[in-house]
């Protein structure tokens, strides 16, 4: 193909040892050694030679020929490439390939103190097709890396180049005999992400300290408890490693906790971070710098001074309570005069304070009514459970009514009184118009919180997770995915739409504003876009916790969340629970506007349909649930079971009761063995047949050993063991399914010598499908059922 004259020589070196080559090979400029013997120090002393002057090897030829040396692999491959017409990338001189297994390579080392292992590792690249960099720059494709405390490391996360362990190299060169390329392979061999790095934690419970340590011991880095970076013995900081990093719980108020103790020996030049730096590196399997993430110079001063504070004697603080004490006792009695008689007449209440220290708007004035609640209800809580508030208007009215209730008309004028008795007769009525409006704006500010919540887990949480391009691929499968967001997309366009019909009815708000209407519209949506969601919310919060024990990335970034201002704080699971939440809220919140809508009003009307119309969707939906619950249980029934009958899964079919009984064997003309005396039973009761099922006696150890076994290999990577390729043996074996319409009669069996029925005896007369003769089935019950109830049922 090459069209190359073709020797045999016991060896390169003996070829080259010759001294009067044959005339035919001198006609060619280039020299092609195939051979499958790579050694590195054989072909460090055949560089030399290969790089020597050309009279070396017996020719005249002034110009000096271009000499290659292949492996079978490569050469292989190179004849692939010339028939493809393909350009060959391979350099033909000077650099001996084995095989194009790192075609495309372009590998940075560093880290590395032995000169003979970065030969070594420099050697096996070139070997493979690849090449060699002493720098990072963008035209390098992997770092070759022993820590990640390195400049050059910084430089290749920053360009997004992976970093590789040494191992990679040589497993590389393990596998040199395989077609395949593994410039993309072989990630088990990354770099870690903590590797050389000694990392303490602050300000976490032992559950999370303890996690945390099995993560970062997991990504190759150490952990120090952090208690021993305040020893002060020089024993205790001669032990332990220098600390590099100190996790800090981000929740932490630096204001009430002591010092951090970085002054120690061990932590001096440790960098104060924030716990997302960690679970970043734990999501990404790559570390960012510290710096990026390290604590704020504003938050050790707080930390400084709260121990500095704590400190502090207690003569200084009895002074200093005592200064506080009196300058607040002037302050009540300089704003005595200012506050309302109406508080003189008895014991103060707090609701009264409460209300007192809001502003009170005017009457009829809507806009600037609308600015001041807006500030109140901006800080109501973002929990969408509202509590009642409708207590708030006895003390409105007392506040409103409080002048003829303390003497005023005794000392005012005529003109004041009749300026006061009209304001008397208005302010109920407009109070009662604001507290509407507030209910108004509550309701709105929740949806709008709701909506919020719900964007964030459809716009951002759900592609995040299932995003492939990030590194190391999707948090989840698609399928997980699917699970864990199923049927949330509709309800956040639904809220999303009512959230927008509120907002409009705040920000024009009048007296004839219609709030019913905006749910009333929606009454057919409602009951449609919930089921979805709720029927398998439990479904979801159980595969979200199984990828969670499974997966540290997915666990990494559920933590990120945490942290995260748009999530609020709260974790998924917490987040997911929400729209479960939403109706029941929203109820409570319809019912307090209604308290405070005149009877007269035309909204008045409309909230009672829409509280109707709320409940019947919740009803709607509990209905759903019940459903889907039932037909889930007997999925599982079916599963549990061998050789059950198809015919047992039915729409229509709904199990009541479920027992474990005893089989036993009686004397009469018409008994009729089932599994035979003694053995263990299930009996499970439907509305319109009987199951009957032996109980298998390693069945249900065998189902979870093979569920932890699929669990264990399940990985995206990993392949399942053989145990867990084989069908789990079920728990139960199929016997009999009575209908309920040939059970003839229900015993309930008793024993003189067993006064007490501790035995638990009944048993069942039937008729045969077949024969039509009668027969008896006996059983013992077993467990904590109650034999009288299950007989009844």
């Amino acid at each position: 193909s090459f069209r190359q004259p073709i020797e045999f020589a016991e060896s390169i070196e003996a070829h080259l040892s010759s001294q009067s080559p044959k005339p035919m090979i001198s006609n060619y400029n280039r020299l092609i050694y195939i051979t499958d013997q790579f050694d590195f120090n054989r072909h460090c002393a055949l560089f030399k030679r290969l790089t020597a002057p050309s009279a070396s090897l017996g020719t005249k030829s002034s110009k000096s020929p271009s000499y290659c040396v292949l492996g079978p692999p490569a050469l292989a491959q190179l004849l692939l490439l010339h028939r493809s017409g393909e350009s060959v990338s391979i350099d033909w001189p000077r650099r001996p390939v084995y095989s194009c297994g790192m075609r495309g390579v372009v590998a940075c080392l560093t880290g590395f103190s032995e000169k003979a292992r970065v030969s070594r590792i420099a050697f096996l690249v070139h070997c493979l097709g690849g090449g060699i960099r002493a720098e990072v720059s963008r035209k390098v494709t992997h770092l070759i890396a022993v820590s990640t405390a390195d400049a050059k490391y910084r430089k290749a996360v920053t360009y997004g180049i992976p970093v590789m362990t040494a191992d990679w190299v040589e497993a590389a060169w393990m596998a040199r005999d395989s077609a395949a390329e593994h410039s993309t392979g072989f990630a088990q061999h990354r770099l870690r992400p903590f590797v050389g790095n000694t990392l303490a934690f602050f300000g976490y419970s032992d559950s999370d300290t303890s996690e945390m340590a099995q993560l970062a011991r997991e990504a190759g880095g150490t952990v120090v408890p952090f208690a021993s970076l305040t020893a002060s013995s020089s024993s205790a900081s001669s032990t332990n490693p220098a600390v590099t990093q100190i996790v800090v719980n981000d929740l932490l108020d630096f204001r009430s906790i002591p010092a951090l103790p970085t002054a120690s020996q061990s932590a001096s030049t440790a960098v104060i971070v924030r716990s997302e730096w960690f679970w970043l590196a734990i999501q990404n399997g790559f570390q960012f710098a510290a710096s990026l993430y390290a604590l704020k110079q504003q938050c050790l001063e707080s930390s400084a001074s709260a121990a500095a504070a704590a400190t502090a004697g207690l003569s200084s603080s009895a002074s200093a309570s005592s200064a506080t004490g009196a300058a607040a006792a002037r302050k009540r009695r300089r704003l005595a005069p200012q506050q309302p008689l109406e508080s003189l007449a008895g014991p103060p209440d707090p609701s009264d304070l409460m209300l007192l220290s809001l502003p009170s708007p005017a009457a009829g004035a809507t806009s600037s009514a609308l600015h001041r609640l807006s500030g109140v209800s901006s800080a109501a809580s973002l929990l969408d459970a509202t509590a009642d508030s409708s207590a708030l208007s006895p003390v409105a009215e007392r506040h409103h009514a409080g002048a003829s209730q303390c003497g005023i008309d005794s000392v005012s004028s005529p003109a004041g009184q009749s300026q006061q008795n009209q304001q008397q007769q208005q302010q109920p009525v407009d109070s009662r118009q604001q507290r509407r409006l507030q209910k108004a704006m509550e309701l709105a500010h929740t949806e709008a919180n709701y909506v919020s919540i719900l964007g964030v887990i459809v716009n951002v949480i759900r592609r995040e997770v299932a995003d492939a391009s990030r590194p190391g691929g999707a948090l989840l499968p698609d399928m997980a995915v699917e699970i864990i967001f199923h049927g949330l997309e509709p309800i956040y366009k639904l809220h999303r739409d009512i959230e927008a019909a509120l907002r409009r009815l705040t920000e024009n708000w009048s007296d004839t504003c219609q709030v019913g209407k905006v749910f009333t519209d929606r009454a057919d949506q409602l009951s449609q876009v919930y089921p979805p969601f709720v029927n398998f919310v439990e479904q979801a919060k159980e595969e979200m916790a199984r990828w969670e024990q499974r997966d540290p990335r997915f666990r990494a970034y559920l933590r990120l969340c945490l942290s995260r201002k748009e999530c609020l704080r709260q974790s998924l699971k917490e987040l997911l629970i929400r729209p479960v939440q939403r109706l029941p809220s929203v109820t409570l919140l319809l019912g307090d506007m209604l308290k405070v809508t005149n009877e007269d009003s035309p909204d008045h009307a409309g909230l009672q349909q829409a509280l109707a119309v709320v409940r019947k969707a919740l009803d709607h939906i509990n209905e759903e649930k019940r459903t889907t619950d039932s037909q889930l249980a007997m999925f599982d029934i079916i599963n549990d079971i061998e050789n059950c009958p198809p015919s047992l899964l039915s729409s229509h079919r709904v199990i009541i009761d479920r027992v474990d009984a005893i089989e036993l064997a009686n004397g009469s003309s018409g008994y009729r063995p089932l599994a035979g005396a003694g053995s263990f039973l299930s009996l499970l009761l439907f509305n319109d047949h009987l199951q009957i099922s032996k109980q298998r006696k390693n069945g249900a150890s065998s189902s979870a050993a093979a569920s932890a076994s699929a669990a264990a290999g399940g990985s995206h990577t990993g392949k399942p063991s053989s145990s867990a390729l084989k069908p789990p043996k079920r728990q139960y074996r199929h016997l009999e399914l009575l209908h309920l319409s040939r059970v003839r009669r229900v015993c309930s069996l008793t024993d003189d010598r067993d006064p007490s029925d501790i035995r638990r005896l009944f048993a069942f007369v039937c008729r045969s499908a077949e024969s039509g003769e009668l027969f008896v089935l006996s059983f013992a019950l077993i467990g904590s059922a109650d034999k009288p109830a299950f007989l009844r049922s």
